[in-house]
């Protein structure tokens, strides 16, 4: 009975205070290039703050943009993006000088109007994401561009925005919310060249040659 008697105050506190309301959780917002068709995943959060959403493919290379709405009663407080904002961040293929470009992302806030801009605004925020495909050097190569990151197959930060609430408003005294953008960028699998792979037939060849004729000779 005693643990009972504790247990009530806790649950008449819950029903006459329904105003407190839950923080939103952070979320996570990942561009995901490792399978045939890029796509895009959001954990952590709801709803989904990701609108616009539109991936496909323009027969040279492929393309997914998107814009990250505020929680209700949020603006846009900072953020932080791998490259500057507005200014597409070159992912490498690999760490090679002469490496070719194999994904580009940029972010930036959208004013009034919808247009990219580098000021903070209260308004949504924009990222787009391109990826050669099938179609290598699409985007030149890191040679004479600057590459900031290498495509590896796992899970890499691209960046982040902070939402605060807006004073007054329906979120007011809640904590901030932050929204991070990673992306996963499949690794490119070498194909021999036909030279090579012509060379590799001869040596097999001459290995066969040569150990039949030691078998020959050793009867």
């Amino acid at each position: 009975m005693k643990k009972a008697r504790r247990f009530l105050p806790a649950v008449f506190l819950a029903v006459l205070l329904p105003g407190a309301k839950p923080a939103l959780a952070d979320s996570i917002i990942t561009i995901q290039d490792a399978t045939d068709s890029l796509s895009v995943s959001v954990s952590g959060d709801s709803p989904n703050p990701v609108v616009n959403k539109s991936c496909a493919s323009t027969g040279t290379f492929e393309e997914c943009s998107f814009s990250i709405t505020p929680p209700t009663g949020y603006r846009i407080a900072s953020g932080s993006l791998g490259s500057s904002f507005n200014t597409y961040q070159l992912i490498a293929e690999s760490s090679a000088v002469n490496s070719p470009v194999s994904d580009k992302i940029k972010g930036c806030f959208l004013d009034a109007s919808g247009s990219c801009s580098t000021t903070v605004t209260a308004n949504d925020f924009f990222i787009d994401f391109l990826s050669d495909g099938a179609n290598e050097n699409t985007f030149g190569t890191c040679q004479f561009q600057s590459c900031t990151a290498t495509e590896t197959g796992a899970s890499q930060q691209y960046g982040f925005l902070v939402w605060t609430p807006i004073a007054g408003g329906p979120a007011s005294g809640q904590p901030n919310v932050i929204d991070t953008f990673n992306f996963i960028s499949d690794v490119e699998t070498a194909v021999p060249e036909p030279a090579s792979m012509a060379l590799l037939g001869t040596g097999l060849l001459f290995a066969v040659r040569h150990l039949t004729r030691r078998r020959k000779n050793n009867r």
